[in-house]
């Protein structure tokens, strides 16, 4: 009986010592994918906010957001089922615990961060901080989705919109191009009618492409082809969330209108039905939308499918309360070093950085990452 327990007793021990050196090692792994140099194709600007910057914005514009949500019964309907944004709406304090139940709460949360951007400053001080959270995680190049609708329903117009951008040109540690989200659920006719706008103002040619976020059950693809016709006449690159929630295979459009990328597409790599797309795969995102119950639970994991199309990114990393670096543990714990240096090359093609920053960078990933 002494010898069972005494042996028992060993097992314990060794299992604790097995789970400290994983730890150990992970907790490594984590310190060298945030200090590597890194690439984020998926990234929304609303969804990752610099919080020390929110928190200025909150306390500056909190009395006019609880005006404007109690004085509109269409903001307030939106917002009335979501207990944080209710408490803000009595007390004038902001928890930001980013808890969804559902992705329409996801939803809901996101349009409430957008209302603390109220004028061309707040827009600018916004988008300082975000670039400053991306310089310290050392990312070097990011494409950021701006949502416009939002924007515009502030009363920010799309001349003020392009002259702060115009501010962000050229910044020395980073490499950014600008995304304009025109959001699915507003249809083709509104969607064109803001990218007419932005052309007009845009002739420095500040904004790099166009993105289709938003519920991708509201408007089947076919109904955009005016869009999609505006964006490559513009030469617009063309950016879809599709297969996140629907099981729709859109790859004839894509073809059709010369769209190489598609962010989440879940359905896409279950399917195996890839092609010659990117899939901007947002793990953490996923999750806490409830499109997943968990990270390896994704069909990237799940049925451990061809990863050349595969890119990871973050989507909202402040609402999801994740960074670049995280994301990409997962895959490096999950998968190996080799799968990992593949999937970060399949994101600097699709960057389009020159072939000598992406030798560079390739390099130490294999001289640094164990």
């Amino acid at each position: 009986m002494y010898r069972i327990y005494h042996f028992n007793k060993i097992l314990i021990i060794i299992s604790l010592l097995n789970y400290l050196r994983m730890e150990k090692q992970m907790n490594s792994n984590y310190l060298t994918l945030f200090k590597a140099p890194k690439i984020d194709l998926h990234l929304h600007l609303q969804g990752a906010a610099n919080m020390h910057v929110f928190s200025h914005l909150v306390n500056i514009n909190k009395h006019t957001v609880i005006n404007q949500i109690l004085n509109d019964d269409f903001l307030y309907e939106r917002y009335s089922k979501n207990n944080e944004i209710q408490e803000f709406l009595e007390s004038g304090k902001l928890a930001l615990n980013f808890s969804f139940l559902t992705i329409n709460d996801f939803f809901a949360m996101y349009r409430f961060m957008c209302l603390f951007i109220r004028c061309k400053k707040d827009l600018y001080l916004y988008i300082k901080g975000v670039i400053i959270n991306l310089i310290n995680q050392n990312i070097i190049y990011s494409d950021i989705i701006i949502s416009l609708p939002e924007l515009l329903e502030q009363n920010i117009k799309i001349d003020e919109i392009i002259n702060v951008l115009n501010e962000f040109k050229d910044i020395k540690d980073i490499k950014i191009n600008w995304w304009i989200d025109l959001v699915r659920h507003n249809g083709n006719k509104k969607c064109l009618t803001m990218l007419e706008k932005i052309i007009k103002h845009d002739s420095d040619h500040i904004i790099y492409g166009i993105n289709l976020g938003g519920k991708e059950s509201s408007y089947a693809l076919n109904e955009f082809s005016e869009l999609f016709k505006l964006a490559n006449d513009n030469n617009l690159k063309i950016n879809i969330h599709d297969g996140e929630i629907t099981s729709v295979d859109n790859n004839y459009y894509y073809k059709k209108y010369g769209i190489s990328r598609i962010a989440h597409g879940l359905n896409y790599i279950q399917k195996g039905n890839v092609h010659n797309l990117s899939i901007e795969v947002c793990l953490t995102s996923n999750v806490n939308t409830k499109i997943i119950n968990s990270v390896y639970e994704h069909p990237l994991f799940e049925s451990r499918k061809n990863t050349n199309n595969i890119c990871i990114c973050t989507d909202d990393p402040t609402l999801f309360q994740t960074n670049l670096a995280l994301e990409l543990l997962y895959v490096l714990e999950f998968y190996n070093k080799d799968v990992l240096i593949k999937i970060i090359t399949n994101s600097l093609e699709a960057s389009g950085l020159n072939y000598k920053k992406r030798y560079k960078i390739i390099k130490w990933y294999i001289d640094n990452i164990k």
